[in-house]
């Protein structure tokens, strides 16, 4: 009786969603990693697979020589590590620079040279990301290696687990750095969002954790961790509820348009598979939505908008029920969730979408499978448009505090993508145009995104860079929407960096929010007479928190955060600074 309802329910969702997507036949490379990007700058998607290069020349993909040594198994991304304006490959533990679409081998992150014995074999996951705010892609790595303490008996095999930043040294090479929060363990998978919206990438890890080194005594966990990033090479550990899991994965995405990334989670825990929505409290917590999907295990998962009605979809690839499935789930206006499509899967790894058409739509790898967007959903019940690229940023503003500069913009619009979905892209550059202090990964020109990623200034109006050399900079931004589509950028700016600290206070204060009363929105503004550890909140007339809005090391000089009350009644809250165990109180008054 049971398999006849299965049966029943799948032929009603045959009937009730077309198929919008279509396999367009390229017979790709198997291999464990898909990426998409722009690698010869002719505005069309091309595919990274593994070490395998498909050259995207107006729609067909063509099998193109990398020069790079065959690899199947390894992580495979792409990011512009140089800043001189072509993505570059990052292939397991290994770096290629990208000369004109020309690949030559630049760095081996020897993450085992301190072993000291002969090495059997690695395995290891890498990604970029600028972890330390300074405009240059850094490199995260975590992995493992198997040695042999006694090189006369190669039966006796060890194992060592390790995780790495390595960060750019300004495109002029990389300094390795061990976290001690997680420096000894090795983690199947990770994700980087800048969470909490206060400038800087934090960390999510999930999967099997690792441990060792011992004969007999590794050990292996399922783990779900979340780590805010406090710069210098500190993180700290954030408590909450997520399922631990194995053979899983997740990614950041702003499923209800608040202005805060949430996730999507995939694996296999103790208690049986998942596919978990936690929505993002913004007060460092998260809470289960339970949309109640179906788990996967060996997954992967991403969000993109497919349907261009301004709320990310997910597509999410693995084993389920005992079966490899590929499906594609339809984000109802943030409130529900509901599986559109079923795609033919391969036992391919990632999946990843990607407009590679230019047609105005989220296409889609889900294995070794291209599957182009037909646009023809039933399931939402008409025929969505093209997607439309945000207006451009308006309202540029620099300001210099010693060598750091604080670059803010006026928030952009989007046909398609509600305002506070939206996310921002800066370029920095020492002449200009030229992108050589922070790349945007996208054309200047055009707008046009070369890689299929939220902006590098994440959500927030708002992006630091740190310890810039005295001279006159260049900058502009960009505003990126749920379809991964870039704006044009905004009218080019200038900025003087001095060294010269002329702004900063003597003292540290807490000054009153403005506009006062407020309506949802207000301005906090603060002022630190030294680098310090700074705890900002929101209280009600009960003691109760209701919101963080800063926890962690703060820059001396005035600071302003964006006070959202979503979500609160009307009423008297408190805001309450401290640092370093000094507080200070201000009253706000909201009125609805």
């Amino acid at each position: 009786m049971k398999k006849l309802l299965f049966c029943a329910i799948l032929i009603l969702n045959v009937v009730i969603y077309s198929q919008t997507f279509t396999d367009i036949g390229l017979d790709m490379v198997y291999t464990k990693s898909y990426a998409w990007g722009d690698y010869d700058n002719d505005c069309d998607l091309d595919i990274l697979s593994g070490s395998y290069i498909y050259r995207n020349d107006s729609g067909t993909f063509i099998n193109v020589p990398s020069g790079i040594p065959n690899s199947t198994t390894g992580s495979a991304r792409w990011g512009d590590y140089d800043n001189d304006g072509d993505l570059d490959i990052l292939l397991e533990n290994k770096l290629y620079r990208n000369d004109n679409g020309i690949f030559s081998f630049y760095k081996y992150f020897d993450f085992y040279s301190q072993c000291g014995y002969p090495i059997h074999d690695t395995i290891c996951k890498t990604d970029f990301v600028d972890v330390n705010s300074d405009g240059f892609l850094d490199i995260f790595l975590t992995g493992q290696y198997n040695f042999y303490p006694d090189p006369d008996d190669p039966f006796n095999i060890l194992r060592d687990y390790i995780t790495y930043i390595y960060y750019n040294d300004g495109g002029n090479g990389f300094k390795e750095s061990q976290p001690k929060e997680f420096s000894s363990e090795m983690y199947e998978n990770f994700t980087w969002s800048d969470f909490d919206n206060d400038g800087v990438p934090d960390l999510l890890i999930t999967g099997e954790k690792s441990g060792g080194p011992t004969v007999g005594g590794d050990y292996f966990d399922n783990a779900t961790v979340l780590y805010r990033n406090n710069l210098n090479n500190n993180f700290s550990l954030i408590t909450d509820t997520f399922p631990d899991i194995e053979g899983g994965s997740a990614d950041w995405g702003d499923f209800d348009n608040d202005g805060f990334s949430d996730i999507v989670i995939s694996g296999n825990t103790s208690a049986g598979t998942v596919l978990q929505i936690h929505r993002n409290n913004k007060d460092s917590t998260f809470t289960d939505i339970y949309a109640g999907l179906p788990g996967f295990d060996y997954s992967s998962v991403e969000w993109g908008d497919y349907d261009n009605d301004g709320y990310l979809d997910i597509v999410v690839k693995g084993i389920s029920e005992g079966l490899y499935k590929s499906i594609v789930i339809h984000n109802q206006n943030g409130l529900s969730f509901e599986i559109s499509d079923y795609l033919a899967s391969s036992s391919a790894y990632e999946c990843s979408w990607g407009d590679y058409d230019n047609d105005g739509d989220l296409d889609l790898i889900a294995g070794s499978i291209i599957y182009r967007n037909e646009n023809d959903s039933t399931k939402v019940q008409k025929n969505k448009s093209a997607n439309n690229p945000p207006l451009p940023p308006s309202g540029l503003i620099s300001v210099v505090n010693g060598a750091s500069v604080i670059f803010t913009w006026d928030k952009s619009t989007d046909t398609e993508t509600p305002q506070n979905g939206l996310s921002y892209n800066i370029y920095v550059s020492s002449s200009s145009a030229i992108c050589d202090i922070a790349s945007p990964m996208s054309d200047i020109d055009n707008g046009y995104r070369r890689i299929v990623k939220v902006g590098n200034a994440g959500q927030s109006p708002s992006k630091t860079l740190r310890s810039l050399p005295n001279g006159t900079y260049y900058w502009s931004v960009q505003a990126i929407d749920h379809g991964y589509a870039g704006s044009e950028f905004g009218t080019e700016q200038t900025v003087i960096v001095t060294g010269i600290e002329d702004n900063i206070p003597l003292t540290t204060e807490l000054y009153q929010n403005y506009p006062n009363p407020f309506n949802p929105a207000t301005e906090i503004k603060f002022s630190l007479a030294d680098d310090s550890k700074v705890n900002l909140s929101v209280y009600n007339t009960k003691g109760q928190l209701v919101r963080t809005l800063i926890d962690g090391k703060t820059e001396k000089g005035y600071h302003t955060v964006n006070f959202l009350a979503e979500g609160l009644n009307s009423g008297v809250y408190f805001c309450r600074l401290d640092v370093g165990g000094s507080v200070k109180n201000m009253k706000m008054l909201l009125v609805k």
